[in-house]
């Protein structure tokens, strides 16, 4: 049987102190063919002085594709440059320039996707580890070995448990929704939606990669109340209409996705939003409750005609 091509991607910025280990890592994998796309966006320090000297002598069997961008276009932008324009695997896996990869990381992660063929994407786990790389445990004490996470799932406002540094997903993830805006914060969020919109997301609780915690982590909690909540909802409604444009959702389940995705941005902003006294945020708190209860009456209503269509 022929194997299908891969693409690894590498993004980088500013992470001078890291970017050696990572991109060793990336090197060693055991799969191929494997595309390796090491891109960086624009650092103002060594990064990618340090990315050029290690590969520049690497004489292995992987396909390697260095990019440096010109200017600085964000997480949103630089995902979209890498996947829809350089890449040209059936599989993408993506690892941030700070995080370590094990050798045996893509060849696992593919075999669980081919025996999986009916989900888009599966998010694995992951060992923390400090700035010195340092152990510091598991990145989350799963219950499970396997767990399908649906768009129902999402619907009924039920926890989706996601772990985006060395996942793999579905070319059909890029090519079946328009590129992820420059305005747009995160990629992250955005494939776990559109990985539950294409046939689920798979968690697999085996730790692949190993996740480094530091100050600048854009997931930390400092990091992540800076993000646009806006920009984030902005891009799940931006894909719900390409979706419904497309004829692959009919128009009572893309109003329903979209009364929940509101939701979402009135938790979002609940959830990163440190300012405002009690009686503000028992407010906000009456607000969500009336909202789901609203939006729950709408849902069981209209159950049976959501419909979702490959």
């Amino acid at each position: 049987m022929v194997k299908k091509k891969v693409t690894f991607a590498l993004l980088s910025y500013n992470q001078e102190k890291y970017i050696e280990e990572a991109v060793i890592s990336v090197l060693n994998q055991t799969y191929t063919p494997l595309e390796i796309i090491i891109s960086d966006d624009c650092s103002s320090d060594s990064t990618f002085d340090i990315i050029t000297a290690i590969t520049c002598n690497y004489e292995g069997p992987h396909t390697i594709i260095l990019n440096r961008n010109k200017k600085n276009i964000g997480l949103g932008g630089h995902f979209s440059k890498v996947f829809s324009t350089l890449s040209s695997g059936e599989y993408f896996v993506i690892l941030g320039g700070d995080d370590v990869s094990k050798s045996d990381h893509v060849e696992t992660a593919v075999s669980m996707l081919e025996v999986n063929p009916d989900v888009s994407m599966i998010d694995f786990n992951g060992v923390i580890i400090n700035e010195e790389g340092k152990k510091l445990g598991t990145y989350q004490k799963l219950k499970y070995v396997i767990k399908k996470f649906s768009i129902v799932d999402f619907l009924n406002f039920k926890p989706i448990d996601s772990f985006a540094p060395g996942r793999i997903f579905k070319r059909s993830l890029i090519t079946e929704f328009n590129p992820i805006s420059n305005n747009c914060p995160t990629e992250d969020s955005v494939l776990v939606l559109r990985s539950l919109l294409k046939g689920g997301l798979l968690r697999y609780n085996n730790e692949l990669v190993f996740y480094r915690k530091h100050s600048t982590n854009v997931s930390s909690k400092k990091n992540l109340a800076k993000l646009s909540n806006l920009a984030i909802i902005a891009q799940y409604f931006n894909d719900i209409l390409k979706l419904f444009n497309d004829s692959k959702l009919n128009e009572i389940t893309s109003d329903i996705l979209i009364k929940r995705i509101s939701i979402d941005y009135e938790i979002r902003k609940k959830r990163y939003n440190t300012r405002g006294s009690k009686v503000d945020k028992f407010a906000d708190q009456a607000t969500l409750y009336i909202l789901k209860k609203v939006y729950n009456r709408i849902l069981n209503k209209n159950r049976n005609f959501i419909k979702f269509f490959d």
